[in-house]
Protein backbone atom coordinates (compact mmCIF):
# COMPACT_ATOMS: atom_id res chain seq x y z
CA UNK A 1 0.00 0.00 0.00
CA UNK A 2 1.15 3.51 -0.82
CA UNK A 3 -0.30 6.46 1.06
CA UNK A 4 -0.13 9.99 -0.34
CA UNK A 5 -1.65 13.14 1.20
CA UNK A 6 -4.73 12.69 -1.04
CA UNK A 7 -5.29 8.94 -1.38
CA UNK A 8 -4.23 5.38 -0.62
CA UNK A 9 -3.12 3.11 -3.42
CA UNK A 10 -3.68 -0.56 -2.73
CA UNK A 11 -1.15 -2.63 -4.65
CA UNK A 12 -2.38 -5.98 -5.93
CA UNK A 13 0.63 -7.97 -7.19
CA UNK A 14 1.21 -8.01 -10.96
CA UNK A 15 -0.97 -4.94 -11.65
CA UNK A 16 1.63 -2.22 -12.22
CA UNK A 17 2.19 -1.16 -8.61
CA UNK A 18 5.93 -0.68 -9.06
CA UNK A 19 5.24 1.59 -12.04
CA UNK A 20 2.79 3.66 -9.96
CA UNK A 21 5.28 3.88 -7.09
CA UNK A 22 8.04 5.06 -9.43
CA UNK A 23 5.71 7.66 -10.99
CA UNK A 24 4.88 8.99 -7.51
CA UNK A 25 8.60 9.21 -6.68
CA UNK A 26 9.39 10.93 -9.98
CA UNK A 27 6.63 13.47 -9.37
CA UNK A 28 8.09 14.06 -5.89
CA UNK A 29 4.71 13.42 -4.24
CA UNK A 30 5.19 12.79 -0.52
CA UNK A 31 4.16 9.25 0.35
CA UNK A 32 4.47 6.34 2.73
CA UNK A 33 5.06 2.81 1.47
CA UNK A 34 6.09 -0.59 2.68
CA UNK A 35 3.31 -0.88 5.21
CA UNK A 36 3.09 -4.62 4.61
CA UNK A 37 -0.06 -6.67 4.54
CA UNK A 38 -2.73 -5.03 6.64
CA UNK A 39 -6.47 -5.14 6.79
CA UNK A 40 -7.63 -2.36 4.53
CA UNK A 41 -9.93 -0.69 7.03
CA UNK A 42 -7.35 -0.72 9.84
CA UNK A 43 -4.48 0.58 7.70
CA UNK A 44 -3.26 4.17 7.99
CA UNK A 45 -5.17 6.75 5.98
CA UNK A 46 -8.47 4.88 6.16
CA UNK A 47 -10.41 8.13 5.68
CA UNK A 48 -8.71 8.78 2.33
CA UNK A 49 -10.08 7.56 -1.01
CA UNK A 50 -8.55 4.21 -1.97
CA UNK A 51 -7.36 3.45 -5.50
CA UNK A 52 -6.92 -0.12 -6.70
CA UNK A 53 -5.61 -1.19 -10.10
CA UNK A 54 -7.00 -4.40 -11.52
CA UNK A 55 -5.97 -6.44 -14.54
CA UNK A 56 -7.61 -8.83 -16.97
CA UNK A 57 -7.64 -12.15 -15.07
CA UNK A 58 -6.13 -14.21 -17.91
CA UNK A 59 -3.33 -11.66 -18.39
CA UNK A 60 -2.73 -11.68 -14.61
CA UNK A 61 -2.45 -15.48 -14.52
CA UNK A 62 -0.14 -15.52 -17.57
CA UNK A 63 2.18 -13.08 -15.85
CA UNK A 64 2.01 -14.98 -12.56
CA UNK A 65 2.68 -18.29 -14.35
CA UNK A 66 5.81 -16.90 -16.00
CA UNK A 67 6.98 -15.46 -12.69
CA UNK A 68 6.60 -18.71 -10.77
CA UNK A 69 7.96 -20.81 -13.62
CA UNK A 70 11.19 -18.89 -14.15
CA UNK A 71 12.00 -17.29 -10.80
CA UNK A 72 12.89 -18.73 -7.40
CA UNK A 73 9.78 -18.56 -5.25
CA UNK A 74 9.27 -18.16 -1.50
CA UNK A 75 8.69 -21.30 0.56
CA UNK A 76 4.91 -20.86 0.60
CA UNK A 77 4.75 -21.11 -3.20
CA UNK A 78 6.95 -24.15 -3.80
CA UNK A 79 4.08 -26.36 -5.02
CA UNK A 80 2.89 -23.70 -7.47
CA UNK A 81 6.48 -23.27 -8.71
CA UNK A 82 6.90 -27.04 -9.11
CA UNK A 83 3.66 -27.39 -11.10
CA UNK A 84 4.51 -24.39 -13.31
CA UNK A 85 7.73 -26.15 -14.29
CA UNK A 86 5.85 -29.39 -15.04
CA UNK A 87 2.80 -28.03 -16.89
CA UNK A 88 2.17 -25.85 -19.90
CA UNK A 89 0.16 -22.71 -19.07
CA UNK A 90 -3.20 -24.24 -20.03
CA UNK A 91 -2.75 -27.29 -17.75
CA UNK A 92 -1.28 -25.20 -14.93
CA UNK A 93 -4.27 -22.86 -15.07
CA UNK A 94 -6.63 -25.84 -14.71
CA UNK A 95 -4.56 -27.08 -11.77
CA UNK A 96 -4.56 -23.71 -9.99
Amino acid sequence: MIITPNCRILHIPKTGGQFVEQAIKNAKIPHLKGLGHQKLFNAPGNTLPTIVFIRNPISWYQSYYLQVRYRKMPKGQKEIHKKAKQFCFRLWLKWV
